[in-house]
């Protein structure tokens, strides 16, 4: 299995921009601050995370705005273009209280699909207002009555009205104070944050990242539907049994064709005991459901209905609490696993995550490391990684999984 781990010196942020020092007042970033900080990160990616060399040189789209549910300003989101062409986006706190970008990736900006979720909104009767964001990959256009539709899935979902996020607002703060007052430099210059941070990157590769793409409400039942056949239950499979089912198939190579994908998502949405239209699981649900399919696998194996062998066992724990540690420990031991997010305990998102990026720091001879993004596969927008900043949620629990070769 294949991985690759990057250590360089932190060389700073880059300063693009003709903005000139100032300080962060108020908790509101304004908008040419926040093109500042867009315009550094964008250059100092390109310089830093292999996989984003494309993006030196880009240049920015026009801003556009989020809002939380309460109608503040949540982030700026600029698509990224080199030579004319999108090669992805980045979205920008818009509060000194968050880190200065909480996501980055080459896939399409979300709010491209605008105009999309507007005709379905209209289709369903509902009157399209602000977009709204309120943690990570919850990109959607609210439709009033406390819901909104997803930008990347189209799907109506319930949101909060209130939100914590678990950001160190502290650090944050020091972060955008950096930005403020940083010098202005060539496209080629640096200026130093301090000589002691080593920046650290590492990601598992060859975990697929895909969506399901069978139809629902079928006159079937379960197993019979198991494949790229018709679901009893409703179209979406869910995010858990999806992002399970990548974890999956990175160990078992032989089921990431497109029949043996279906396969076992359904399968996964059975043993994670899925609720009929995907809604979120309890994180137990969803580690059970992981260690139950091996057994429900090789069952259906017996009864002719799946016909690839397999050659793992597979076991999972919930961990409530996880940790940067947890997250480089399971990385840098190319196990890539399931992180179940909430946003104020209410209507969760599951991913699969399969790398890091952060900070290594030197304290008088302590060692200790500080994570800046995790990247997910994210089932609703399969195809390219999804840096999102660590702790841009309410709360987080991980199914950590082991594969063992029988």
């Amino acid at each position: 299995m294949q991985w690759k781990k990057l250590s360089v010196l932190l060389i700073g942020l880059l300063v693009l921009s003709s903005f000139g020092s100032a300080a962060v007042s108020g908790n509101k970033i304004p908008l040419p601050l926040a093109e500042k900080a867009a315009r550094s990160y964008v250059n100092w990616i390109a310089a830093n995370i292999p996989d984003f060399k494309e993006w030196e040189n880009a240049t920015l789209g026009e801003p556009v705005v989020y809002y939380f549910p309460n109608g503040e300003k949540s982030v700026y989101e600029f698509a990224v273009f080199k030579n004319g062409k999108n090669v992805g986006f980045i979205l920008v706190s818009a509060r000194k209280d968050m880190p200065p970008v909480l996501e980055f990736s080459k896939a399409e900006p979300p709010s491209w699909n605008l105009e999309k979720a507007k005709e379905l909104a209209e289709k369903k009767g509902y009157k399209a207002g602000k977009l709204l964001y309120y943690g990570a990959l919850t990109y959607g256009i609210n439709i009033g009555n406390g819901k909104t539709i997803g930008l990347r899935d189209m799907k109506v979902r319930k949101y909060p009205m209130k939100v914590e996020l678990k950001f160190n607002k502290e650090r944050a703060r020091k972060e955008w104070e950096k930005i403020a007052n940083s010098a202005i430099t060539s496209t080629k210059g640096a200026v130093p944050m301090s000589s002691t941070p080593i920046f650290i990157w590492n990601k598992v590769y060859g975990v697929p990242a895909w969506t399901s793409t069978d139809s629902g409400d079928a006159d079937i039942q379960y197993p019979n539907n198991v494949g790229p056949d018709p679901d009893p239950w409703e179209e979406w499979d869910g995010c858990a049994p999806i992002s399970g089912s990548m974890i999956i198939a990175y160990y078992e190579l032989q089921l990431q064709d497109d029949w043996n994908r279906e396969a076992i998502i359904d399968i996964l949405h059975h043993t994670m005991g899925t609720l009929n239209g995907g809604g979120t699981l309890a994180p137990q649900q969803v580690t059970a459901g992981i260690a139950l399919f091996d057994e429900e696998y090789n069952q259906l194996l017996q009864e002719g209905i799946v016909s690839e062998s397999i050659s793992h066992e597979f076991s999972a724990y919930t961990d409530f609490y996880v940790s940067e540690s947890d997250v480089i420990r399971e990385i840098d031991d190319n196990q890539p696993f399931v992180l179940s997010m909430n946003y104020h305990w209410f209507n969760g998102h599951a991913v699969a995550v399969i790398g890091y990026t952060g900070w290594k720091y030197n304290d008088g001879g302590l060692e200790y490391v500080e994570l800046s993004y995790i990247i997910v596969h994210d089932p609703n927008k399969p195809g390219e990684d999804d840096y999102i900043a660590w702790n841009d949620w309410t709360s987080a629990a991980a199914s950590f999984i082991t594969a063992t070769e029988v």
